[in-house]
């Protein structure tokens, strides 16, 4: 293995390494390229040791966490099940740690996503409702659509400002006004999310092919032992804890899978959502596995 190359900063290292990971050439390829869950179970560390611990930060299908409950309680929960890797999502976080004061965020929540309770304060949370859920589903479609205009989701999306004399509220539709400026390609922010939950959805769909599996809530979107916990037992929606309840996330999941249109018991994507968001060529596919009915 050239390790010199890597103590020399030489990128051709690259060239080494990841053909082997690919091919599965050697203990490092075959290691290298498995799942976390697989290769941790095979160097003596359990499933359930890392789901539970805290410590471990890592989530239920074996990628890091990023910027779950310790962020934005339920919403970061949920948000870090609808991928099968680290979301990579900031939408969220750069909100709930934007330094605004409470009130203001709470302001910008009720125009951006209907009302003052889509938001909490870090570590003073509340029970789940349907507009924390409905900013998740900004959240999502806002990631998706970073990723697709190549725009920094650290950096964005842009629904504060600093304008005092607006009371904060950022312009929701600057990607979109970049978009058409750029391409002459007349798109609002709506039209922009709703491209990108599509790339989302079949995503999603994809995943369900992978996994065969017609239940993602079941076989996808678990969350690991370690946000019910506290270190000081703190129960959940005290003040001064992240620790989340059980119930309450299970319903996170029935609000959120209903607002998009799955099947709330299984998590999967209904025909008539499928159609919605013009992914009617994938109907055959799914149905014909057994996926979908």
């Amino acid at each position: 293995m050239p390790w010199k190359k890597i103590d020399d900063v030489d990128a051709s290292a690259m060239q080494e390494f990841l053909p082997k990971i690919a091919y599965r050439q050697g203990e490092f390829g075959k290691w290298m390229g498995e799942t976390t869950p697989v290769m941790l179970e095979h160097f003596g560390i359990p499933l359930k040791t890392w789901s539970d611990d805290h410590r471990s930060l890592y989530w239920s299908n074996g990628h890091p966490k990023h910027h779950t409950n310790e962020d934005d309680a339920q919403l970061g929960c949920v948000l870090n099940c609808m991928w099968n890797r680290d979301p990579m999502a900031h939408a969220h976080v750069n909100f709930t740690r934007s330094g605004l004061p409470i009130k203001e965020m709470k302001h910008i929540a009720k125009v951006t996503w209907g009302d003052e309770s889509a938001v909490d304060q870090i570590g003073d949370y509340t029970p789940v409702n349907e507009y924390k859920m409905k900013r998740l589903a900004w959240v999502i479609a806002r990631t998706e659509l970073h990723n697709m205009l190549g725009l920094c989701s650290w950096m964005g999306p842009w629904e504060y400002c600093p304008d005092e004399k607006n009371q904060y509220v950022g312009d929701q539709n600057i990607e979109a006004k970049v978009f058409s400026a750029v391409t002459g390609v007349k798109k609002t922010g709506d039209d922009l999310d709703k491209d990108a939950t599509r790339a989302w959805l079949l995503q999603r769909v994809y995943t369900m092919r992978q996994l065969d599996s017609s239940n993602m809530r079941q076989d996808h979107d678990t969350v690991p032992g370690w946000i019910y916990w506290d270190p000081k037992d703190k129960k959940p929606f005290t003040k001064g804890t992240v620790r989340m309840d059980p119930a309450d996330i299970q319903k996170s999941f029935d609000i959120f899978f209903e607002q998009m249109g799955f099947n709330k018991q299984t998590g999967v994507p209904t025909v008539d959502t499928l159609k919605e968001y013009q992914l009617d060529f994938v109907i055959p596919a799914l149905q014909k596995e057994g996926l979908i009915k």
